[in-house]
């Protein structure tokens, strides 16, 4: 026993992996012509030749990485791989297409019971279509990614979104993918408020592996076909979406306002999400808490409201996600005053937004209890001792200058109580001669912001003995707090 171990053992390694070669062939040609299998017993047979397969064609191109000139031997290697990859895919692809033929169509997922077992059939058949892609794209050829092309477009004409997973589309070709996703969208977004929860998960993953990819170009494609199919559904609320995203200065802030964005319309379905939109201008949805959201929303459809009104003004882009971090805060703000008041969120892009979003805000939300008026005011932007940014343009930018002109106006005792205050979440707004000091004495309402450069950490409430509502900014750098306190009260 041990003379044949070592006489075995001095076979050259590319040797052995011939022989294991033959013996796995012979395997296959066995299993096609002995008693059919159980499908399962079948399919662990072809994933068992996809993973040997896999693994000699791996230390084959170890062996050869370093040899300038391929040997007889390595010659005769290669070729038996290109026939056992032959045999093995088009097993899997024969497999597959006698498991696939009955199926026309998908039922759906709470249909009746007996529908169960054809379900169950669809969620065997995605895993088995991708284990099929796998061993065809083991060779990288255009026939192999062809073949792969043909095996998932005629997957995706029959089966539901819920089925369309990362583990289908990785192995689909760029213009495949870019395709599927654009001829995806415009079917799941005006059904997403009804569907699985997992449609909305899957395209999100679908949308994070092509933007991981690193392949901008397909991710441009993507975009576009994306802001197609929204502008189909949307009219002119996608282009105030997708600029929005857009004037970001990383990608990945696209990517998590796009996929926050399938979620909420999956959540509220297309109606009230375009109220949110075009009501309310909110095109960035990754910061704003659901529970604020939520109450937002079925507000607009009730308009009964028996309660105080905290408006939260945000700006149109965050270049740099620095006004991420209000979401905690803004939670926090909402179960501490939820019962008192509601918040508003709201977010503009031209300073010239800003009268008439309040004033519609007030319209919106006005009743005998409130007399009509806001309480509490937010405004949250880039900014400079000299102004506050909402845009990227130089007219975006609300200044001490326009603060000047737009407190003449008087307009603010419109939409603001009088015992109304004012908190900047916005960078050195607070500082001497600054933007909170001159919207303090133009508005005649105190104003609290920041004389540094820092971020909100919390927003501290409490109520007093007539229980009338405070708050109090909690800026990170805690030295920061100016309050400006009109010298004249009105």
């Amino acid at each position: 026993m041990n003379e044949r171990l070592a006489k075995l053992d001095t076979r050259s390694k590319l040797e052995r992996d011939i022989d294991l070669i033959e013996v796995c062939r012979q395997s296959i040609r066995l299993s096609e012509s002995a008693a059919p299998l159980t499908s399962n017993a079948k399919w662990s047979d072809i994933k068992i030749m996809g993973m040997t397969l896999a693994s000699l064609c791996k230390n084959f191109e170890h062996t050869i990485a370093a040899s300038e000139t391929l040997t007889e031997e390595q010659h005769d290697m290669r070729e038996r791989l290109l026939v056992f990859h032959d045999e093995v895919a088009h097993w899997a692809v024969s497999t597959l297409s006698s498991l696939t033929d009955n199926f026309t169509s998908f039922p759906p997922k709470d249909s009746a019971s007996d529908s169960d077992a054809a379900h169950a059939n669809f969620i065997r058949c995605r895993e088995m279509i991708a284990i099929t892609c796998t061993i065809l794209q083991i060779i990288p050829t255009e026939e192999n990614q062809r073949r792969c092309d043909e095996i998932l477009e005629r997957y995706t004409a029959t089966c539901p979104t819920e089925t369309f997973t990362v583990s289908i589309f990785q192995h689909a070709s760029v213009d495949l993918q870019t395709k599927l996703i654009s001829g995806e969208l415009p079917t799941l977004l005006p059904e997403m408020a009804i569907t699985s929860k997992e449609t909305g998960g899957q395209l999100s993953e679908m949308l994070q592996y092509m933007r991981n990819d690193f392949n901008q170009e397909r991710w441009k494609k993507t975009l576009l076909a994306m802001e197609a199919s929204l502008k189909g559904h949307m009219g002119k609320g996608a282009e105030r979406l997708f600029s929005s995203w857009q004037t970001t200065t990383k990608d990945k802030y696209v990517t998590e306002e796009l996929v926050t964005f399938i979620n909420i319309w999956q959540r509220y379905g297309r109606e009230k999400t375009l109220r949110l939109v075009q009501r309310y201008g909110l095109s960035s949805f990754k910061s704003l808490p659901l529970p604020i959201l939520d109450e937002q929303v079925n507000f607009a459809e009730s308009g009964n409201n028996q309660k105080q009104v905290i408006v939260v003004l945000l700006p149109f882009s965050d270049h740099n996600g620095a006004l991420r971090s209000i979401g905690p805060v803004l939670l926090k703000l909402f179960d501490d005053t939820s019962t008192t008041h509601n918040i508003v969120c709201s977010q503009i892009k031209h300073r010239d937004e800003l009268l008439r979003r309040l004033s519609s805000i007030r319209k919106n939300y006005g009743s005998d209890f409130n007399d009509y008026q806001i309480d509490k005011l937010i405004i949250g932007a880039h900014g400079s001792a000299e102004g506050m940014y909402f845009g990227p343009e130089e007219s975006d930018k609300i200044t001490t200058d326009f603060i000047k002109q737009f407190g003449k106006s008087q307009h603010s005792d419109s939409v603001l109580r009088k015992d109304a205050e004012v908190i900047l979440i916005s960078c050195s707004t607070g500082a001497s001669g600054g933007l909170a000091e001159q919207i303090s004495e133009s508005y005649k309402r105190t104003t609290h912001a920041p004389d540094i450069p820092t971020n909100i950490g919390a927003l501290i409430t409490k109520y007093a003995p007539n229980g009338r509502l405070e708050i109090t900014p909690d800026y990170r750098d805690q030295e920061s707090l100016q309050t400006w306190i009109p010298k004249k009260q009105i």
